[in-house]
């Protein structure tokens, strides 16, 4: 069983996010480049594919959405009573800045 810190797991998705942001930004900038010029199938083609990614894509990101959740729901289990203070924590500091 592996063992995470808080601000490991924080920095992993971080750089997540990061990657997958840059990874979304080439390729439609890639995207770009290969429609100016095409003709109709090409263009058909090309969404075809393009469906084929974000099908991938979501697919990618609910495993890794899973894969965070198990990671949580292990530290929850093996720590309950750090998780009940956290928890109550974020619910008073939520509290406080709702009643402003």
């Amino acid at each position: 069983m592996a063992t995470f810190t808080k601000n490991q797991d924080y920095n992993d998705i971080k750089k997540d996010a990061r990657n997958l942001g840059n990874d979304v930004k080439d390729a439609a900038n890639s995207t770009v480049a290969k429609v100016i010029g095409m003709n109709t199938q090409d263009v058909k083609d090309m969404a075809h594919e393009a469906g084929q990614n974000v099908r991938q894509f979501i697919d990618d990101t609910s495993k890794q959405a899973v894969d965070a959740r198990d990671r949580l729901e292990e530290r929850v289990v093996s720590n309950p009573l750090t998780s009940v203070a956290v928890a109550a924590v974020g619910g008073f500091i939520l509290g406080a800045l709702l009643r402003r």
